[in-house]
């Protein structure tokens, strides 16, 4: 089990893909992609931590 922080714009399509059960991978893209499709969600980073049961 994790905790996973995905940083970004425009991320209520990704939002909604992981309610969903919908989404299969993700990927981080250098910043300087970010204007290139400006109605097109962009995650800057992705951070997952392990949690541990306690």
């Amino acid at each position: 089990m994790a905790d996973v922080v995905i940083l970004g714009w425009r991320l209520d399509l990704i939002a909604n893909n992981l309610r969903d059960n919908q989404l299969a991978s993700v990927r981080a893209r250098p910043q300087r992609f970010a204007q290139l499709e400006d109605n097109r969600p962009f995650m800057a980073s992705i951070a997952i931590t392990p949690v541990t049961k306690g």
